[in-house]
């Protein structure tokens, strides 16, 4: 077993000892959660269950920690009935790389007959740095560019 994926069911021991009742789980090269949300806006679903919510964030040590500290956030969000989606769906995320090269990230969510997909539409190439979402885009919501 890899040592990220050791960290990672740790990380999941440790939510779950805490009464946290989200997952945190990799998808290729990014960190996601898994648990019981309300509805996403127009699904066919009038009553929560089990979802994913992507976080964007990278699988490294660092996006594991940002992760942890989301997973506890919602969690309370959940738990007080406070949770939104509009407040989870980034639609941009800024990262760069060593080299000052900058990738942009934008997901939408789409709303269709079928419910509401999300996509996401990257620009440039990069590795996450110590840029975050929140210095370009105020708690998450739609950047004004």
């Amino acid at each position: 077993m890899s040592n990220f994926i050791q960290k990672l069911k740790k990380a999941n021991e440790i939510l779950k000892a805490g009464s946290i009742n989200l997952t945190i789980e990799q998808r290729g090269s990014k960190l996601l959660l898994r648990g019981t949300f309300p509805p996403r806006p127009n699904s066919k679903f009038s009553n929560s269950h089990q979802q994913r919510l992507t976080l964007n964030l990278p699988a490294t040590d660092e996006g594991l920690q940002v992760a942890k500290g989301k997973a506890k956030e919602i969690s309370g969000q959940l738990t007080l009935d406070k949770f939104r989606w509009d407040d989870h769906i980034n639609p941009c995320l800024i990262y760069a790389d060593p080299r000052n090269k900058v990738r942009l990230e934008f997901t939408y969510l789409l709303e269709g007959n079928k419910g509401a997909k999300m996509i996401t539409l990257r620009l440039g190439t990069g590795e996450l740095k110590k840029l975050t979402p929140n210095s370009f885009c105020p708690n998450n919501k739609a950047c004004s560019m």
